[in-house]
């Protein structure tokens, strides 16, 4: 349900025929469609003007608009049919309330302030209340997914750590036979980027399937966004390489008589 002016405020386009004007509850009921609408039940042929039926109420379709998001950013293209409200509040009222639109280039704040007083102006009893933005939304899931990332970047630093450390005895063992510095660094180097290969291997498909578990919420990006699946996988490779080099090479700087007494 729509009134006059509600496709210019979002930006929807008219491709032809005419916005909502004057219409009454008394007056003829008539629609808009958007182009997946008109391509579903009207192909090769002109829609305004004709008539589609629903829910026991025929309407003339009066225009055509660009296609669009309906429900929710991430969804699919999908057949839009808007109602005038005037000509529906009355027989199919919305017992979720209604969204007043306001394009401004002021303030947001201020105008939905300005906004509020002018509804409580024409009536007090009705309930002015706020929704989650979409915007709200994506700024969560990035705060979530940034501290995943460290926490998983943490715990993966911990455990490589921890490995390496488990071997400092070999690392003794290896320095006091004359091993070079650089070849034992390059040994744990070399099996830190084994295991990381084989975390990546697993877990690469893994994130690969999941992802698309989440297309219907995603909006701007593709589930199998190239640069997500390049850049953190490198990212958690670099942490793992790095959890490999420091213990080993603080290792190497022991005695490794020490080392060798180390449990």
């Amino acid at each position: 349900m729509a009134t006059p002016g509600y496709l210019d405020t979002l930006g929807i386009h008219l491709i032809s025929g005419r916005d909502f004007s004057r219409e009454s509850s008394t007056s003829p009921r008539v629609a808009i469609v958007n182009q997946v609408f008109a391509d579903m039940f009207f192909p090769h042929e002109n829609p305004i003007g004709e008539s589609v039926s629903g829910g026991g109420v025929t309407y003339e379709i009066i225009g055509v608009t660009n296609n669009i998001k309906s429900r929710f950013l991430g969804e699919d293209l999908r057949p839009v049919l808007f109602r005038s409200l005037p000509q529906t509040v009355a027989s199919d009222p919305s017992f979720e309330g209604y969204t007043i639109l306001a394009r401004t280039a002021a303030d947001s704040p201020s105008v939905a302030a300005s906004v509020r007083s002018i509804i409580r102006d024409m009536d007090p009893t009705l309930a002015v209340f706020n929704l989650f933005l979409p915007r709200l939304a994506g700024t969560l899931f990035a705060v979530f997914g940034t501290v995943g990332l460290l926490l998983a970047a943490i715990g993966l630093y911990g455990i490589m750590n921890h490995t390496v450390s488990l071997r400092l005895r070999e690392i003794g063992i290896r320095m006091a036979l004359g091993a070079q510095t650089s070849s034992v660094e390059r040994l744990f180097l070399r099996r830190g980027l084994q295991l990381t290969a084989a975390g990546l291997a697993i877990g690469l498909p893994a994130a690969f399937v999941i992802a698309k578990l989440f297309n219907s919420i995603l909006y701007g990006i593709k589930p199998n966004d190239a640069i997500t699946f390049i850049s953190i996988p490198l990212f958690l490779a670099f942490v793992a390489l790095l959890a490999s080099y420091i213990p080993a090479r603080r290792a190497t700087k022991l005695d490794p008589m020490i080392a060798l007494r180390y449990e």
